[in-house]
């Protein structure tokens, strides 16, 4: 079981199952689905880059992938707070479904 968290948290820095490397964070009220945010990866000349991208912890599911921008910079903290305004949106219920359906295939 994870601490509950007042504020986006970062944890500890772990690899996932598809072998990406990143921060895993804590979101207020949904501590108990840890995500993992990596840094922007890809090539602009294959079109493949892409910005901060979002994990589930346990099953290794992309979340979100922030879109690629030259002008701006993003940081995982801004793909963190859209996830987390999903989450809410979405309610922990239907998510903890979701992650139940990845291990039942």
């Amino acid at each position: 079981m994870q601490p509950q968290v007042g504020q986006i948290t970062k944890i500890k820095t772990i690899i996932l199952p598809n072998g990406r490397t990143g921060d895993m964070y804590l979101l207020p009220g949904f501590e108990a689905i840890p995500v993992v945010a990596c840094k922007p990866c890809g090539s602009l000349a294959k079109s493949n880059k892409l910005g901060w991208t979002i994990y589930e912890l346990s099953t290794g599911l992309l979340i979100y992938s922030y879109p690629y921008s030259r002008v701006s910079e993003h940081t995982a903290i801004d793909a963190l707070k859209i996830v987390h305004t999903m989450f809410i949106h979405r309610g922990m219920d239907a998510i903890l479904q979701t992650i139940k359906k990845h291990f039942e295939k």
